[in-house]
């Protein structure tokens, strides 16, 4: 099969870039299953064993898209909403939350059943990442980890009051602000490297969101490094933290008596989670699936494709 991955971003992306990731990560998987992939994406991108071709500045519906991809390809897959149906076989994956009443076209799939369904959808695929991308490490240090942008939405809040109220190490990733606290340290923005030693370090991923989270990559990125997850019961996070491999929380004292538990968690158990489940090797197996529907011109289905394993 031959996929066109269109993005409106550049592949790697440059710092976090969680879309930009996912398409790297999906296209790598589909090149290994033995399919071909032309990365449609901003200039500058660069993506080993895909067909390259730059998306100008300000080109982003179909019409413009089109006519850069090439005649052999089989099919389209947007990663963001191309606004109108485009008239070749393509697939559409949102990967946020659209605004009410915001037009969502046929053939379109979401990140996990709770994104789909607050979107009127029950089609979605699980993120899934390379493995090889992450440490994982059984000896925890002493410190707990908050990795996101810094933004009320996404509770540093709560995070910071955890660590002050505990007295606790936290380590914050994502921005920069002035701390008096000399447990508490404020990175920036943190990529490579230095993301992954601190996933695998630390004691647990503190995630106090408080909106519905389309996904949260950090998530299973913390589990792949055999990092437990803290997080709050909303949005996707149900369907990716378990009693094995962390904390659901609905108040404040539920997230301090999960932060007494965490060494109840076992590694190997958060590091299983995302073999079964969120591997890139299992996305793509599952995009497969909808590509092949799509090409045979049955539509969707009734039911999402998705699968437990990479069988």
């Amino acid at each position: 099969m031959i996929i066109a991955q269109i993005i409106n971003s550049r592949v790697p992306p440059f710092g976090y870039g969680g879309t930009g990731r996912l398409v790297a990560w999906l296209s790598k998987s589909l090149i290994g299953l033995g399919h071909r992939v032309v990365l449609l994406a901003a200039p500058g991108s660069r993506l080993e064993g895909a067909e390259l071709v730059e998306i100008p500045p300000g080109v982003d519906s179909p019409d413009e898209i089109l006519p850069l991809v090439p005649p052999e390809v089989d099919l389209l897959h947007f990663f963001f909403p191309p606004g109108k149906t485009p008239s070749r076989p393509y697939l559409v994956t949102i990967c946020g939350n659209m605004s009410p009443g915001e037009k969502i076209i046929p053939n379109t799939v979401f990140l996990t059943r709770d994104h789909a369904r607050r979107h009127g959808s029950q089609h979605f695929v699980y993120c899934g990442l390379d493995q090889d991308d992450y440490e994982f490490r059984r000896e925890k240090d002493d410190y707990f980890l908050f990795i996101s942008k810094f933004l009320f939405r996404k509770g540093l809040d709560t995070a910071l009051q955890l660590a002050r109220d505990l007295d606790l190490e936290l380590l914050a990733a994502g921005g920069w602000r002035p701390s008096w606290r000399k447990k508490t340290r404020f990175t920036g923005d943190v990529g490579g490297e230095e993301k992954r030693g601190l996933l695998a370090g630390a004691r647990a991923l503190i995630f106090p969101i408080r909106w519905p989270e389309p996904f949260g990559l950090v998530a299973i990125e913390a589990l792949a490094s055999g990092t437990p997850v803290i997080a709050t019961r909303v949005g996707s996070l149900p369907e990716i933290v378990t009693p094995e491999t962390g904390f659901l929380c609905d108040t404040y004292d539920e997230f301090t008596r999960a932060i007494g538990r965490v060494g109840e968690i076992n590694p190997e158990a958060c590091r299983k989670r995302v073999e079964q489940l969120f591997t890139s090797e299992c996305m793509a197996r599952n995009y497969l699936r909808y590509y092949q529907r799509i090409l045979e011109k049955r539509g969707l289905g009734d039911e999402p494709v998705i699968t437990m394993t990479n069988d």
